[in-house]
């Protein structure tokens, strides 16, 4: 029987059960407000009216039953991989795990240049006395991340748990659930048409360089691995590019070459997979020039050499809407 979960338990109550817990309730400690999300003009996402009704009940990935009286105004994500779906739909995030992802992403710049969030920690170790202290009206868990502490996190606010299985599988049905969950079905779905339709038109521009090779890659001292985004590959639903594997070698999608191997490739365009938080990733970059397997390859003779950020490989919205425009300009341009 599903169970139905109330979210009247005072916030004092919760001293006694968890253990070291602050009761006070703290204040910004200098982050942002949910006010000070990013405007409309700021991150380019419309607004249409929601008919939202509230309180309105969502059964989620744990099959519970959560009651959520009105609209959220401080959400606490403990999940740091649905950073992108909640602020696709401008909801008010005020605290989170895993804040150096929030402030390192390109793909969440706009966000975290405007607003500063409150740090909760780690994903897979939240501080639950700083949940207490701000008093979240929402917190978002993960299935398979929170199971052993869900009772403790429940009676600090709602508290829906979340998967990336089911609707949650694509980028597409976690919007879309998101959208449930926050009363922004119709901006949901303004969502997944807009990026589907930048997607789409992308595709139909550079469907006119199909006989050229591109290669997303992650080189190390030894050797490069290759990323595969289904949203850059896939030739219906995503860009349609072609990608360059080398055949000689038997390199399947997502896997790790010699040098020789991708020398064999020999991409026409090569996206260096960047990431803010690994400084050794633009070190073996550098290291890479005056090595003649590398200077031999058509990319790197005609100056197709660009960077994306690692947030573009993270399959959120935003980041996918990164990785195209990016893609797109480079191509595009030439």
């Amino acid at each position: 029987m599903k169970r139905r979960v109330g979210f009247l338990l005072s916030i004092a109550l919760l001293t006694g059960i968890l253990a070291g817990c602050a009761g006070a309730a703290a204040g910004n400690n200098g982050a942002g407000t949910p006010e000070n999300t990013p405007s409309t003009a700021e991150t380019g996402v419309s607004e249409p009216n929601s008919d939202a009704v509230w309180p309105r009940t969502y059964v989620d990935a744990g099959g519970t039953e959560v009651v959520l009286n009105a609209k959220p105004q401080k959400i606490a994500l403990l999940f740091f991989h649905h950073y992108e779906a909640i602020l696709a739909l401008n909801a008010p995030l005020y605290a989170a795990t895993d804040i150096e992802v929030y402030n390192g992403w390109e793909s969440l710049k706009p966000y975290s240049e405007k607003t500063e969030l409150i740090d909760l920690g780690g994903t897979r170790e939240p501080n639950l006395e700083k949940l207490v202290e701000i008093e979240p009206d929402l917190i978002i868990a993960a299935s398979g991340v929170h199971d052993a502490i869900l009772d403790n996190i429940r009676k600090i606010a709602p508290t829906v748990v979340v998967s990336r299985m089911d609707n949650f599988g694509t980028w597409q049905g976690t919007l879309r659930e998101y959208g449930k969950i926050l009363g922004e079905e119709v901006l949901a779905e303004k969502r997944v048409a807009d990026l589907e339709t930048l997607i789409a038109e992308a595709r139909d521009t550079l469907s006119t360089r199909s006989d050229e090779t591109v290669a997303l890659i992650q080189p190390t001292e030894k050797e490069v691995y290759y990323w595969m985004p289904d949203y850059i590959y896939n030739p219906e639903g995503g860009l349609g590019i072609t990608g360059a594997l080398s055949k000689p070698d038997g390199i399947a999608a997502g896997a790790v070459a010699s040098y020789e191997g991708f020398a064999d490739a020999n991409p026409d365009y090569i996206f260096f997979y960047e990431d803010a938080l690994n400084e050794n990733d633009e070190a073996v970059q550098k290291s890479l020039e005056g090595n003649p397997l590398w200077e031999s390859l058509d990319a790197v003779k005609s100056g197709h050499i660009y960077i994306l950020d690692r947030s573009a490989f993270s399959g959120g919205p935003l980041a996918m809407e990164l990785g195209v425009k990016t893609i797109l300009n480079a191509m595009a341009a030439n």
